[in-house]
């Protein structure tokens, strides 16, 4: 019995973030959203049953979302908060997954940098229009070291097929899921950032190649 409880220890200090069911389903909605909106993907020749933890994982790009507040919540006075960043993403702006999950989006950019401030904000605007859009942009980390986000790109996340019309009661462990197509978050992969003021340009491998039928 030791040895069982030993192993099945060892297999949860394993465990990931991307391995709960709650963050798969998110992040399969998240990529099949850029497909949609964008006709590039994310990932290429990645088993589904793997997606989830290949873009958590991944060094090719840095890849965060928020969710969207739903009728029956209330929206955050400092705006939407993050409910995903992949490992890459947590390193760059020196959050923990836990701390991520309590901070909202807008904390990315500094409160006096006011012409970050105001190019976010009309970003946000294009979004109400567009279901994606490039950006370039000035972000900041934890400890208010900023840098410049280059070809960055932003889309809104959708709610997929339901599994069954008639499955109006979530699994346990899961939540209630979206009608579809309903907007519940956004969502920003990029690979390309230069620590402010005079760092050096770091540029990671970006997104698959396009395909020449994409």
């Amino acid at each position: 019995q030791a040895r069982l409880d030993a192993i099945e220890a060892a297999a949860e200090a394993r465990k990931k973030p991307c391995d709960d069911v709650n963050v798969v389903m998110w992040t399969l909605s998240l990529a099949t959203s850029f497909q949609k909106a964008t006709d590039r993907q994310l990932l290429r020749g990645v088993p589904v049953t793997e997606a989830a933890r290949a873009l958590y994982e991944t060094q090719d790009f840095v890849l965060l979302s928020h969710s969207l507040t739903t009728p029956d919540e209330d929206l955050p006075p400092e705006g939407p908060v993050f409910n995903y960043g992949n490992e890459l993403g947590q390193e760059l702006f020196q959050y923990s997954w836990d701390e991520l999950m309590t901070t909202s989006s807008s904390k990315t950019v500094k409160a006096d940098n006011d012409e970050a401030m105001e190019a976010r904000k009309e970003l946000m605007q294009r979004m109400e229009s567009e279901d994606y859009a490039e950006f370039d942009g000035v972000r900041v980390d934890k400890e208010g070291n900023e840098f410049l986000i280059e070809h960055g790109i932003l889309w809104n996340v959708r709610a997929p097929p339901k599994a069954s019309d008639n499955d109006d009661e979530p699994m346990e462990g899961k939540r209630k899921e979206a009608p579809k197509g309903q907007l519940i978050g956004q969502a920003a992969v990029f690979w390309k950032w230069t620590p402010q003021p005079d760092g050096e340009v770091v540029e990671k491998a970006g997104l698959p190649p396009l395909q020449p039928d994409e």
